[in-house]
């Protein structure tokens, strides 16, 4: 446990099977990154994967031991691919409200807002897991397009300068 409060009796022994699983996770992922080494993608793939759930970690244990953040995080302190995608989430959001309030004639501000309304009780009925996994998959397919557009656009490239 990287703790400073591991020895505080409020901190319970950690279960030999759980510490079991912990060493056989360990093994997988060091032969992973074995295997991901000289690919950049692959090893920025397995960082987002790895950073979601040492989140999710950390803020679990540090609500168990009730200790509190000094500052809330925020979308800012994603790795700039997640800033990227939800800011260009909104921009492909704001162009599409542009568009359908042209076709429809209708006010852009009561169609976002209620469009937002809609979204918002949307929202409240799915749990936090299935954002989290529906996110986590978005971000491999996400991964996996940007790098088949790169060999794609190296292939151009290539053609281009013969």
């Amino acid at each position: 446990m990287n703790n400073p409060n591991e020895d505080s009796p409020k901190v319970p022994p950690a279960r030999p099977k759980i510490t079991a699983e912990i060493v056989a996770l360990d093994c997988l992922l060091a032969d992973l990154i074995l295997k991901s080494q000289g690919n950049a993608r692959e090893l920025d793939d397995l960082v987002g994967v790895l950073d979601n759930h040492l989140a999710t970690c950390e803020m679990g244990r540090d609500n168990l031991l009730g200790l509190e953040n000094e500052r809330a995080l925020t979308m800012t302190d994603l790795p700039i691919l997640e800033q990227k995608m939800i800011f260009g989430s909104g921009l492909f959001s704001a162009f599409l409200l542009e568009a359908v309030a042209k076709l429809t004639q209708t006010d852009p501000e009561l169609l976002g807002e209620r469009i937002s309304k809609k979204v918002n009780e949307h929202m409240a009925e799915i749990p936090p897991d299935e954002i989290t996994n529906t996110l986590n998959r978005y971000l491999i397919k996400h991964a996996e397009a940007l790098d088949e557009y790169q060999k794609k656009f190296l292939v151009r490239m290539k053609i281009d300068t013969n």
